[in-house]
């Protein structure tokens, strides 16, 4: 089992600012703050200042050492999440129930951001019929954005 961890304390940009305004990263993968930060969504981060935590690679583990040392997996997962990976493929992730519940506690705050703010949008009458059109739209924007995404 490898993998180290890089701790750094930076705030997550303010609604509002570039998409592009996501600190630089120290390690090609990041905790899920920095992802939403990066995907540009902007109701995730709202007004809130928060920390960013980068991360070296997650460590990773056989699910046959998985079973084997599972003592171990618990007390590694106690100061990192761990993949759990079958022939070669990632499958689950470990991680201790602090980080649970803190991950929970987020997506609960998005979700409650995201209800307010379409209930304003409703309040505002900014709000279209859902339709097949509507759909049909919405998916080809969300296509575009994709393609340049991948290529930006």
């Amino acid at each position: 089992m490898e993998g180290s961890q890089k701790v750094l304390r930076t705030p997550v940009p303010r609604r509002g600012m570039a998409r592009n305004a996501c600190p630089p990263r120290a390690s090609p993968l990041a905790s899920a703050k920095c992802k939403i930060a990066d995907y540009g969504h902007k109701s995730y981060y709202g007004s809130l200042m928060c920390s960013l935590t980068l991360r070296a690679p997650m460590k990773r583990i056989a699910a046959r050492e998985a079973k084997n040392r599972f003592g171990q997996l618990i007390d590694d997962a106690q100061h990192e999440p761990v993949t759990i990976e079958k022939n070669g493929r990632p499958i689950a992730v470990v991680m201790s129930l602090g980080e649970y519940e803190a991950t929970e506690a987020m997506k609960l705050e998005l979700l409650r951001r995201d209800v307010a703010e379409s209930d304003a949008d409703l309040a505002a009458g900014r709000v279209r019929a859902l339709n097949q059109d509507t759909l049909d739209e919405t998916k080809a924007a969300a296509c575009r954005q994709l393609s340049e995404r991948r290529r930006g």
